[in-house]
């Protein structure tokens, strides 16, 4: 299947979450896959980190081939400050990717728009950062909607508290009205939510075999610092939020979906970015009128780890 991955990698920032690489290595690396494109969003890191961070990654995979575009470096909404000033603080991190001068801010929007329309077969838009690059892709090129296979999502929270705020999830916080239009863009829709997510984790014990090669060294020392703040915090490994999404896109068993109505909370209060998600029927049992989104109620741990394990760290 072919596959554009929209995605805000923070590996190669030293105490950002290196989650999203994993996706990207798992989409290179997996056989079912045709990778036509990566696209990067503002979200983790500041857009410049994000894009000289993918193409380290490609770089070091020896697949730089694939072609690489960058976002805007802010919401879709200029009021949308404490967004910039929590990214902002990421520059002050170690990094270990070298800079990179990203292309024109609108060339991912447009890539995404020109692979779905220009591809020989339907496209699946994986996103797994902020929804701004997506968004302004349909509005520049509607007929999307109707074009992609579907858009699988990374995001919301509908059963426990954000990871942001206590209301919300951090992509549909980095841009609630991004992620308001592509929830009312009419095209189907996948969201593999916070609840899946803290379910699958990677354990330091998983990397601590890897080494020998460049790409596995880079790999090993970016999650390093991550793993140890986790832990200080409480928690056992690194929720694989991003990674699952996209293997849920080459292995659907592993997710368990309902059918839901999912609004997303674009006010400036303390419930901005929150996900409003109604199921297939109301309190009283009764179907709703209509649904915009297939969302995920379970996951298949142990069949994951198998993926991950077979797709991903048996490759560095």
């Amino acid at each position: 299947m072919r596959v554009v991955l929209d995605t805000d990698p923070a590996m190669g920032v030293l105490g950002g979450d290196p989650e999203d690489a994993f996706a990207i290595l798992m989409a290179l690396e997996h056989p079912d896959v045709d990778l036509a494109a990566v696209t990067v969003v503002n979200g983790n890191v500041p857009l410049d980190l994000g894009y000289a961070n993918a193409r380290h990654l490609l770089r070091l995979h020896g697949s730089e081939h694939v072609p690489l575009a960058a976002g805007p470096a802010a919401p879709l909404l200029p009021y949308r400050t404490d967004q910039l000033a929590w990214q902002a603080a990421k520059r002050e991190l170690p990094r270990l990717a070298p800079a990179a001068e990203p292309p024109a801010p609108s060339s991912a929007p447009e890539l995404i728009a020109r692979t779905v329309l220009g591809s020989p077969e339907p496209v699946t838009l994986v996103a797994i950062g902020p929804l701004t690059n997506v968004a302004l892709a349909v509005q520049l090129e509607p007929s999307i909607a109707q074009a992609v296979d579907r858009v699988v999502v990374m995001g919301g929270t509908g059963r426990e508290p954000g990871n942001v705020t206590p209301a919300a999830e951090f992509n549909f916080w980095c841009d609630p009205e991004a992620a308001a239009v592509v929830f009312a863009a009419g095209w189907p829709i996948t969201l593999v939510t916070l609840e899946v997510c803290h379910q699958v984790r990677l354990t330091g014990d998983r990397l601590a075999g890897l080494g020998g090669s460049p790409l596995a060294d880079y790999v090993t020392a970016s999650c390093a610092p991550w793993l140890d703040a986790l832990e200080r915090g409480g928690e056992a490994g690194i929720p694989m939020f991003d990674t699952l999404t996209l293997a849920s896109v080459v292995a659907p068993e592993l997710v368990k979906t309902r059918p839901a109505w999912v609004e997303i909370d674009t006010t400036t209060g303390p419930s901005q970015g929150a996900s409003a998600i109604r199921w297939d029927t109301d309190v009283l049992g009764r179907p709703l009128p209509a649904t915009n989104a297939e969302v995920s109620v379970g996951v298949d741990a142990d069949g994951f780890l198998e993926l991950f394990t077979e797709h991903v760290l048996n490759h560095l």
